[in-house]
């Protein structure tokens, strides 16, 4: 086949491309001059609305993925097996969506690991 007129990016790619772009620049400011830098938190507004999406969306969308793995799995509702592994990956990357945002919204997230050898008595 001739492969000469297909474009190598489409303009949804091109978007894509740039948003992730803006988000690595968003999170490079944020690590050099802080969260409140990039988002205007204040000790008044220590929180924004992107902790709802973490929790009631990665989280909630990762736990309804384990309970179809458990209605199949462990109370044998076979109806549903088909849509198991789908529901499987999306629940493994919501956690992991999730768990990263809350590692960034962490005030200095390099530091994530000190629990590992710091130990407090």
């Amino acid at each position: 086949m001739n492969n000469k007129n297909i474009p190598l990016f489409s303009f949804w790619g091109i978007v894509q491309i740039l948003l992730g772009l803006g988000a690595v620049g968003v999170l490079t400011a944020k690590m050099i001059w802080g969260l409140g830098a990039v988002t205007n938190l204040s000790d008044n507004w220590p929180w924004g609305l992107w902790v709802a999406f973490d929790v009631g969306i990665y989280i909630a969308s990762a736990a309804g993925g384990f309970v179809l793995a458990a209605l199949v799995y462990i109370f044998k509702i076979e109806a549903f097996r088909p849509l198991v592994k789908p529901a499987i990956l999306i629940a493994a990357l919501g956690y992991t969506i999730g768990a990263l945002g809350i590692a960034v919204d962490l005030g200095r997230s390099p530091l994530i690991i000190h629990p590992l050898w710091m130990w407090q008595p």
